[in-house]
């Protein structure tokens, strides 16, 4: 049952710790908003939400490039020789 908010095929925003369980962790949450892959909509000063949609393809992103990709992107290398 705690894997249905990925099958749901709603769209609107999620918080933080429902974007924290479609990706798996809050480490790589980070590491997607550092690399780019995922924007916050902030609403008001505290709110922070994000795209359903938006994650999920980030979520198929790293699914399809792996994690290594999205560590390279976050750490603003493009390749391993850098």
């Amino acid at each position: 049952m705690k894997y249905s908010v990925i099958m749901t095929e709603r769209k609107g925003a999620v918080n933080i710790e429902e974007a924290e369980r479609i990706l798996g962790s809050g480490k790589i949450l980070e590491l997607a908003r550092k690399a780019k892959w995922l924007v916050a909509i902030i609403q008001g000063k505290r709110l922070t939400l994000f795209d359903y949609d938006e994650v999920l393809s980030c979520w198929k992103r790293i699914c399809a490039e792996g994690l290594d990709a999205l560590k390279l992107a976050s750490s603003g290398r493009t390749s391993v020789v850098d």
